[in-house]
């Protein structure tokens, strides 16, 4: 897995942004979209996809989907 697939696989939850405006760079949580229930959605399809289980602090601790590539890297 690399990070521009692991963007383009989460990019349909992101219903307000084009996907071609998303990059690993990407402040995922500065998009307007972001909110409480869209991070639930977001862990839920984290943990199914990639069986994976991340926490509410692994999201505190990541600012750009690269910073979240990683973190599901570091938990596989």
């Amino acid at each position: 897995m690399e990070e521009s697939e692991f963007v383009r696989i989460l990019a349909p939850l992101f219903y307000c942004t084009s996907p071609r405006e998303l990059s690993a760079d990407t402040p995922y949580k500065h998009l307007r979209e972001w909110n409480m229930i869209l991070a639930v959605t977001l862990t839920s399809f984290i943990e199914e996809h990639y069986r994976v289980r991340l926490e509410a602090a692994d999201l505190g601790r990541t600012e750009t989907f690269a910073d979240l590539y990683r973190c599901v890297l570091s938990k596989k």
